[in-house]
């Protein structure tokens, strides 16, 4: 069965799909760091590969390589929340409006 193939990895392949097009999305409008989602994308796959080898990495390398998951994933947060904040609307503009 795939699934085990990838040891349950594929449940995430919506969250990926939806990063590949929210980065293709501000890297076309040209938002602010418009890279920064594709990368975050990027990160995520990387992400993914170590958490799909983590049960056959354990015979080779004793702690897995599920650590690299977690980590992975902090970087992967920092990136998105990065580009939302980098990319809202000014505080200034916001308030002229009263």
């Amino acid at each position: 069965m795939v699934q085990d193939i990838l040891n349950g990895s594929l449940n995430y392949a919506p969250a990926l799909i939806t990063l590949v097009i929210l980065g293709i999305y501000h890297y076309r409008q040209k938002k602010v760091e418009h890279g920064l989602i594709l990368i975050a994308a990027g990160v995520f796959l990387l992400s993914l590969t170590f958490r799909t080898m983590d049960s056959q990495s354990c015979s080779y390398l004793p702690i897995g390589t599920h650590f690299l998951w977690h980590i992975l994933n902090a970087v992967l947060l920092y990136l998105t929340a990065r580009a939302y904040v980098v990319n809202m609307p000014s505080l200034r503009a916001v308030s002229s409006v009263d």
